[in-house]
């Protein structure tokens, strides 16, 4: 059988030369790990949501094909994906890490045969989930969001955190 890393190489989905706007929790350790992770030289990392809508606003009229990801709180997350659908943005990814008692849960909304790779695969990744997510956060995306969630469970050595992974794409966005 296949890794579960492996299988998801096969995403019609790739970042190619999209620009990335990445917007990570400040005060998460495996936030700031996603986000480090991710910096490139088409990226851009924000970490207050509030202190950074004309970011946003400015990077759509800059880069309309750019994608935006987050490692970020529920709440950072329910704003931005509203103002992002204001803009032609659609959510083609996202996950729920849950930390209580040092265990991680991984809940994924993704497709029907994605899910539980991806979820798996998160839960392999141990404390080093983050960083596994940032590798392949462009590559998890798909057209049919939350038809199958899958949970997965790993140790942890941060407790009671609660962040949701998530990747936003322009409509027009293959």
């Amino acid at each position: 059988a296949a890794q579960p890393g492996l299988a998801l190489g096969l995403s019609q989905y790739a970042q190619e030369d999209h620009s990335l706007l990445i917007f990570s929790d400040e005060t998460s350790a495996q936030a700031q790990q996603f986000a480090g992770q991710l910096n490139t030289p088409h990226s851009n990392i924000e970490k207050d949501v509030g202190l950074h809508f004309d970011t946003f606003n400015r990077f759509h009229r800059e880069q309309p094909t750019g994608w935006i990801t987050g490692l970020t709180r529920d709440s950072d997350f329910f704003i931005l994906e509203q103002m992002a659908a204001t803009k032609g943005y659609r959510t083609v990814f996202s996950a729920i890490h849950e930390t209580n008692n040092n265990t991680v849960t991984h809940q994924v909304s993704s497709s029907v045969d994605k899910a539980h790779l991806i979820a798996d695969s998160l839960a392999q990744s141990l404390e080093n989930w983050p960083s596994w997510l940032a590798n392949n956060i462009t590559s998890l995306a798909h057209h049919e969001l939350a038809t199958a969630q899958a949970n997965s469970q790993a140790g942890s050595s941060t407790n009671n955190e609660y962040l949701v992974s998530w990747l936003l794409i322009p409509s027009t966005s293959a």
